[in-house]
């Protein structure tokens, strides 16, 4: 069974799961703490049952094999009722929709390069030095077919 909202004055889970990562977080330090013990979401209190999430399994197993006694005694420090823990397996976006409340997205320009107008095919020069510079740097700018795309030139100034 599912616990009903809080009495007034008294702490919600996600709170109480706010604390005990503060408290974590602390006791591990940053490092440890960013990489195993940050990606676990709260999932709901059932009964005297805690039902925390992990990503993966070898996340669930590395966090119950280190880190289960520690969070069941944090557990119960902040709310005496809740005497179990127990680790679910869900997809990492799941995980992620439930551990970071939706923020409406940001549209922002992706970065480009400025392109030098100068240096265009309609002001290139062709000769019988480059040509075959040329073609191949034309054929891959107008996306022809190219067996093989990296372009590399190479030669001496002047």
């Amino acid at each position: 069974m599912v616990r009903e909202a809080a009495p007034i004055g008294a702490r919600s889970p996600e709170s109480m799961w706010d604390t005990i990562r503060a408290l974590l977080r602390h006791e591990c330090g940053a490092r440890t703490f960013d990489n195993w013990l940050a990606p676990i979401a709260f999932v709901a209190v059932e009964d005297d049952t805690v039902r925390l999430a992990l990503p993966t399994a070898f996340h669930a197993d590395w966090v119950a094999n280190h880190y289960l006694d520690r969070l069941r005694a944090l557990w119960t420090a902040q709310d005496g009722d809740l005497r179990h823990v127990t680790l679910c397996v869900m997809p990492a976006d799941a995980v992620a929709a439930a551990a970071v409340p939706a923020v409406a997205a940001v549209a922002t320009a992706a970065p480009c390069a400025a392109l030098e107008p100068r240096y265009s095919f309609s002001n290139f020069v062709v000769g019988k030095s480059n040509e075959l510079a040329y073609n191949a740097a034309r054929t891959l700018a107008d996306g022809g077919p190219i067996s093989f795309n990296p372009l590399f030139l190479h030669g001496t100034t002047g």
